[in-house]
């Protein structure tokens, strides 16, 4: 289940985090990281998180659904920015994250809930979870 109402969670300073530079092209005209940007910050977050939980460069897995909530500016000296992810719940098919953005301060700008769902590149489909991979998931 996906929440539209996103808190910030206690404990995520513990989580597997991993820190991401800031590009001139993620900042608009206000001198902010613009909303488009916090999916891709997401996105490449969990890409490294899952490459080393399933100990494979190129994992195959597809986001399915998204929700973020956009709780403070993020301005180009506020980076590197740190995303802190942890598994909520591994189903067949899918695997679903909380994640929080923070500045390099610890300063905690946004929160997202995602599911992903493993992929076969093959049929185009969704797939099963492996054994090995759920393992590493919990």
């Amino acid at each position: 289940m996906m929440d539209d109402d996103l808190a910030v969670p206690d404990g995520h300073e513990q989580w597997w985090s991993t820190q991401l530079d800031l590009r001139w092209s993620d900042l608009d005209s206000y001198q902010h990281v613009t909303a488009t940007v916090y999916p891709v910050l997401y996105a490449e977050a969990v890409g490294r998180f899952v490459s080393e939980a399933w100990r494979t460069p190129s994992p195959d897995f597809v986001l399915a659904r998204s929700s973020f909530a956009y709780l403070k500016e993020i301005r180009k000296d506020d980076g590197p920015v740190r995303i802190a992810v942890a598994v909520d719940g591994v189903r067949r098919t899918t695997f679903t994250t909380s994640m929080v953005l923070s500045t390099f301060d610890g300063r905690v700008c946004s929160v997202a809930r995602s599911r992903f769902a493993a992929w076969d590149p093959a049929a185009r489909s969704s797939r099963p979870l492996t054994g090995s991979e759920r393992a590493a998931l919990t």
